[in-house]
């Protein structure tokens, strides 16, 4: 099993390896990991990080970028 200690706890990077209480052996390499990110984002607030076009809290859906980048290129959408 693999992990990684974030400078608190050792977090598995399966976290389904093992059950709860149940006796592990911890060894420290001098290795390091990017760790994954969380997956606390919502979608809007992942496309607005990515592509910075979101500029409100609007919802906005994937067809509706889909659709706004169809008329940019094309000058038309799928909503004909």
């Amino acid at each position: 099993m693999t992990g990684y200690f974030d400078g608190n706890t050792c977090i598995p990077l399966d976290p389904k390896a093992f059950r709860p209480n149940q006796k592990v052996i911890i060894t420290g390499l001098d290795e390091y990991i990017q760790p994954p990110r969380k997956h606390e984002q919502t979608v809007s607030s992942i496309l607005k990080e990515i592509t910075g076009i979101l500029q409100s809290d609007k919802i906005v859906t994937a067809e509706d970028i889909r659709n706004e980048r169809l008329e940019e290129k094309y000058g038309h959408s799928s909503r004909y």
